[in-house]
């Protein structure tokens, strides 16, 4: 079960917002189903990702994941999502002002 907030949504436009199924996660691209095999294998993960928007802008993120076992007894994956723009924004200008 994944359930987001307003801002996840706002963020991007594949996924977000309430459950996912097998019907709303088939748009992925493979790299996720990637990123979550690893997820599964180790317990946890974390890695880069570019959320596509409605508008064609890529959002980069920062998704943390990690597995954890319910009161009753089912697996459930807890995510974190961060937004990096600015600290790409800043990463860019000090390639910049270095060269």
């Amino acid at each position: 079960m994944f359930k987001s907030g307003r801002r996840c949504r706002q963020l991007c436009a594949v996924g977000c917002g309430g459950p996912v199924t097998s019907r709303r996660a088939d748009n992925l691209p493979p790299y996720v189903y990637q990123q979550h095999a690893i997820g599964l294998r180790d317990g946890h993960n974390r890695h880069d990702f570019y959320f596509p928007r409605k508008d064609g802008e890529k959002v980069p993120a920062i998704i943390s994941g990690r597995m954890i076992e319910g009161p009753d007894g089912r697996q459930y994956s807890v995510l974190t999502v961060v937004n990096i723009s600015q600290q790409k924004r800043v990463e860019q200008q000090l390639r910049q002002a270095n060269l």
